[in-house]
């Protein structure tokens, strides 16, 4: 990126939704209170925590004047984000979760890269972190590109390394959230962070691609929504496909990859369902994943590198056989008990 520009004269809103992060939550904002950029507001929601969460933010808060806390019941994660954009009062904004964090320098090199290049929307890699395990997710980039560019050239790639899923792998500009009222969709129990980015990304027109990988996410913790069903789940993943669908629409390998991915998750995530009857879950094929399937015409697609497990679901599904998707949900409920 070349050498960095003197930036701490615009303050960064930090928003970080905190539900039972009892143990995580020193190491996450203790990763904001250390950064290299030091003008910030740490804005801290707390989701209705049973837990110590409430009191460690209060203990924080205590410590650095830059904390702001604000507590409900739990209402979610996306209305939690919302709460944190009506205080924001920064230029840019930052979205951390409560069990992970971010690299020193994470904030003066996103903000320096969109002062030095005019850009909108500054875009980072990121680790996935378990245990000891440590897998980084950057991609071979510092550049300045505009959307056309970046839709052509990077987005596919980006998205399938997870890269735009990650909450933590963007740095906003405040008056453009403003301006056009984006916010979390709080009907959205997954995909709602994605949703957000691509309605953001329809606004600008300048993107900063920072390669290395900045934010660190965890995937130890069992009360993260990735480890918890959600009966919502099949209804967000069937909005957000839509949503691809509309905006993409096209034939090419990476878009129907996308939409097939985003069924397989929800249907692995039924299969976990507690309360799974037959019924239900013939209905909730009906409803919600062979009309979408349907649409892009998956029986005909021909989509590279899957798993064998997807290229079965694919088959099954294109062919509108539930007995058969009900046979192989009984199996990996059974596998997974």
């Amino acid at each position: 990126m070349g050498r960095r520009v003197v930036i701490n004269d615009e303050t960064v809103s930090v928003i970080v939704p905190v539900y039972q992060a009892e143990k995580y939550m020193l190491r996450c904002i203790n990763s904001v209170i250390n950064q290299t950029y030091k003008k910030l507001e740490i804005i801290i929601i707390d989701d209705g925590s049973t837990d110590n969460s409430l009191n460690i933010c209060k203990k924080l808060s205590e410590k650095d004047s830059r904390i702001i806390i604000f507590h409900h019941e739990n209402k979610g994660v996306a209305a939690s984000r919302n709460i944190g954009l009506d205080y924001a009062s920064g230029e840019y904004v930052f979205f951390l979760d409560s069990d992970d964090w971010i690299n020193v320098n994470a904030l003066t090199d996103m903000v320096s890269a969109l002062k030095m290049y005019n850009s909108d929307l500054c875009i980072c890699g990121f680790s996935y972190i378990k245990n000891e395990w440590e897998k980084e997710n950057c991609f071979n980039a510092n550049c300045k590109v505009d959307k056309n560019t970046f839709m052509r050239e990077y987005f596919w790639d980006l998205y399938e390394k997870s890269v735009l899923f990650n909450i933590g792998t963007k740095l906003y500009r405040r008056n453009i959230i403003k301006e056009y009222n984006i916010r979390f969709d709080v009907d959205m129990t997954v995909y709602e962070d994605i949703k957000f980015f691509l309605e953001y990304l329809n606004k600008v027109q300048q993107i900063y691609l920072f390669g290395k990988p900045y934010y660190y996410y965890f995937q130890g913790n069992n009360n993260s929504i990735t480890h918890i069903y959600k009966s919502t789940f099949w209804n967000s993943s069937a909005s957000y496909c839509r949503l691809l669908i509309d905006k993409f629409n096209d034939n090419t390998c990476s878009f129907k990859k996308a939409i097939l991915q985003c069924l397989y998750r929800a249907y692995l995530q039924e299969c976990h369902n507690p309360k799974l009857k037959k019924v239900d879950f013939y209905q909730t094929l009906e409803e919600y994943c062979f009309p979408i399937a349907d649409r892009i015409f998956l029986r005909n697609s021909h989509i590279s590198n899957l798993s064998i497990d997807q290229k079965v679901f694919i088959y099954i599904i294109s062919l509108k056989k539930a007995d058969f998707l009900w046979f192989l949900a009984r199996i990996v409920a059974k596998r997974n008990r």
